[in-house]
């Protein structure tokens, strides 16, 4: 067999303020009792580089886009906006959804290179203490709701991870992210443009009849914009919920 390459070596790296860069990724899970039936959970994360405070998490179903936008979005409420997005070329990173997500909220998307596990270093060491010190605490013959499993999981978020001791920077991640944001100004959109940041768009041409089609779906539209290219979008997960955009706005 073709022996493996030698390890690249690697500096120590370190960003100088809280959101300056935030990484994301999927960790696979083991299969737990969820409502009734035996599911494979993933965990969607998202870690703030300086700190190591984990500013966005939840545990899903699935591996997709839905997933993410769900954390992602959660993660911009509570935190505000990062200057970089940094995660791997999975599919559900590199979605055209995404990228016009990033670009609307002025967040430039930074893509690792392809098997490059080593180079999300912080979100990877991040995984080995979830399965080192949260899932070992799970019963696995107890059925959960994904509600109560997620639960579980921001409890020990909350008073176990965040307020441990972490060898890498010398102090809690909670301290660190508390004691940066006085030299930090965060940059914050309100829920109703968080919404809109997030709709997946379209361009379409208006038929004769003033209608367009979207999803399989027809739609009736304004007789004016006959024969011209309009933009509509709706909610992830909601096609029938469709917005007309003018001058960039809904």
């Amino acid at each position: 067999k073709p022996q493996a390459p030698p390890p690249v070596p690697r500096k120590k790296f370190e960003t100088p303020h809280i959101n300056d860069l935030w990484m994301s990724d999927f960790m696979h899970g083991q299969s737990f009792r969820i409502d009734g039936a035996k599911r494979k959970l993933f965990l969607c994360g998202i870690i703030d580089d300086r700190s190591r405070f984990i500013v966005g998490a939840r545990w899903t179903l699935r591996e997709n886009t839905e997933a993410l936008e769900l954390v992602f979005k959660d993660a911009l409420a509570a935190y505000g906006l990062p200057k970089l997005f940094y995660c791997d070329n999975g599919a559900v990173y590199v979605s055209t959804h995404l990228q016009l997500a990033c670009a609307r909220l002025g967040v430039a998307l930074v893509h690792s290179k392809p098997y490059d596990s080593p180079a999300r270093g912080k979100i990877e060491r991040f995984w080995r203490t979830v399965r080192a010190g949260f899932l070992p605490l799970v019963d696995r013959s107890t059925n959960y709701s994904l509600t109560d499993f997620n639960n579980r999981f921001s409890e020990w978020l909350t008073h176990g991870y965040h307020q441990r001791f972490h060898h890498g920077i010398h102090q809690t991640p909670l301290d660190r992210f508390l004691a940066d944001q006085k030299n930090v100004t965060i940059r914050r959109v309100s829920e109703i443009e968080l919404e809109h940041f997030f709709y997946k768009t379209y361009r379409r041409l208006v038929k004769n009849d003033a209608t367009i089609s979207v999803n399989s779906a027809l739609f009736e539209v304004p007789a004016k914009y006959i024969g011209a290219y309009i933009e509509v979008g709706h909610p992830t997960g909601q096609p029938s919920d469709l917005w007309l955009y003018q001058d960039d706005k809904p």
